[in-house]
C-alpha cells in the first residue's frame, strides 16, 4: 500500500509541475481529477471505517515456547456496496523479559460479510504475552489512500517453557525415604499402618499381625490388610530467584533456560513416579509458593505457574527458604538459580553445553 501511495504522490507532483510549466488545459483537467480523487478517497475512507466492526477473541491460550499462537480476529463489513481492504496492526509484548514486536496483516472483507481471521505468531520467551490490535487501516477502492481506526483490543497468551525428558535416576535411598504426607498411593501398598490400601485373602507368606480378625470371623476365612503407601515429597526443586545478574539479553536467556530445566526435571521425576515439590519465593505475595507434583495434571499446572516466576532483589532469601522448610526433610534438594547455576544437595552441577546451548541428552541427574 505504501508503494501505491508513493506512486500517486509522484504522479500528483509531476502533474502539478507540468501545470506550471506548460499552458495546457488537459494538464489542468488531469490535476483537477487527481485532486478530486484524493478528496473522494478520503471521504470514502472516513465513511467506510465506521462500517467496520472488529473483535479480538481472548481465548486464554496456553502454548509451549516457539509454538504457533492463533490470534483470532472477527471482522464485520457492514457496507452493502463495497468490499474493504483492511490492514491490521498488532503489538505483542512480554513484560517479564522485555520482549516486544510489531506486525501487520492485510485482508479483504467482502461486502455485508463477517470474516474470522487467524493470525499465527510465535513467542521466544515463556511468560504471559499480551497481543494488542492497536488499530486498523481502511483503504479506498483502489487501495491507495488509507485511514486508521483505533481499536485497542487485547488478548493474553500463556507461553509455557519447553519440557524435555532427561536421563534421570531415582536411587533406592529416595524410593525408601520416609516423608510426611496427606496423600496415599492408589496403585501400590506400603507400610503406613494408619491407612489401609486393600483387604485381601490370606497367603502363607503373610504376617499374622496383618490379619483382619473382625472380617475373618464374619466370613469364616482369613483375610489380611495391605497398608497404604504415602505420597510424600522426597525431592525438592528450589528455584533461587535471587541470582539474576548480567546484561539484559544474558539475563533473559539464563532465565528461560532455568525455567526449562525446572520443568524438564519435574516432568522426568513424574515419569519415574517420584513425588516431588517445586518451590520459589513470590515477592508479590511475600511468601514461598510450593507446588507438589504427584499427578499428571500437576505437571501442566506447574508449567503455567513457571511463567509467573520473577527475580527477587533481596539478601534474605536464604532465611526465607529456611523458614519455609523448617522441620521438613528431603532426600535430595536441587537448586536452580535464574542465572543458570544448578546445585544438587549443595554440590555444584556442571550443565552440559553443545554449541552454546544446553545438551539435553547429557543433562542427567541422580536423586
Amino acid at each position: 500500500m505504501i508503494k501505491q501511495t508513493i506512486i500517486f504522490l509522484i504522479a500528483f507532483l509531476g502533474t502539478l509541475y507540468m501545470y506550471f510549466v506548460y499552458d495546457e488545459e488537459s494538464v489542468g483537467f488531469l490535476l483537477l481529477l487527481e485532486g478530486a480523487y484524493f478528496v473522494l478517497a478520503v471521504l470514502f475512507c472516513l465513511v467506510e471505517k465506521f462500517r467496520v466492526k472488529v473483535t479480538v477473541k481472548d481465548n486464554h491460550f496456553a502454548v509451549e515456547r516457539e509454538q504457533s499462537v492463533p490470534v483470532q480476529v472477527v471482522v464485520e463489513n457492514r457496507s452493502r456496496l463495497f468490499r474493504q481492504k483492511i490492514r491490521f496492526n498488532f503489538k505483542a509484548e512480554n513484560p517479564m523479559v522485555g520482549d516486544r514486536k510489531r506486525f501487520s496483516v492485510e485482508e479483504v472483507i467482502p461486502r455485508g460479510k463477517v470474516k474470522t481471521i487467524l493470525v499465527p505468531i510465535s513467542a521466544l520467551h515463556c511468560g504471559v504475552m499480551t497481543v494488542t490490535l492497536k488499530n486498523i487501516k481502511v483503504y479506498d477502492l483502489f487501495c491507495i489512500i488509507g485511514m486508521k481506526k483505533r481499536v485497542r483490543q487485547k488478548m493474553s497468551v500463556t507461553i509455557l517453557p519447553k519440557a524435555h525428558l532427561l536421563p534421570l535416576e531415582v536411587t533406592k535411598k529416595t524410593r525408601e525415604f520416609i516423608a510426611d504426607a496427606e496423600e496415599y498411593s492408589d496403585k501400590e501398598s506400603g507400610d503406613d499402618v494408619s491407612e489401609i490400601f486393600q483387604v485381601r485373602e490370606y497367603k502363607e507368606e503373610d504376617s499374622v499381625r496383618d490379619i483382619h480378625w473382625k472380617l475373618s470371623a464374619k466370613m469364616n476365612e482369613l483375610y489380611v490388610k495391605d497398608y497404604g503407601k504415602t505420597l510424600g515429597s522426597t525431592v525438592l526443586i528450589w528455584i533461587d530467584t535471587g541470582k539474576s545478574k548480567g546484561k539484559k539479553r544474558e539475563k533473559n536467556r539464563a532465565y528461560l533456560e532455568a525455567l526449562e530445566i525446572v520443568s524438564s526435571i519435574s516432568l522426568s521425576l513424574f515419569e519415574q513416579e517420584c513425588v516431588h515439590t517445586v518451590a520459589w519465593y513470590e515477592k508479590e505475595r511475600l511468601k514461598v509458593r510450593k507446588k507438589k507434583i504427584s499427578k499428571e495434571k500437576n505437571v501442566y499446572e506447574l508449567m503455567n505457574l513457571l511463567g509467573t516466576v520473577e527475580p527477587y532483589q533481596g539478601n534474605e532469601l536464604e532465611m526465607i527458604y529456611q523458614d519455609a522448610f523448617r522441620g521438613v526433610y528431603f532426600s535430595t534438594v536441587i537448586t536452580v538459580s535464574l542465572n543458570g547455576e544448578i546445585t544438587v544437595n549443595h554440590e555444584p552441577y556442571q550443565v552440559p553445553m553443545k554449541k552454546g546451548k544446553i545438551d539435553w541428552k547429557q543433562l542427567a541427574f541422580s536423586v
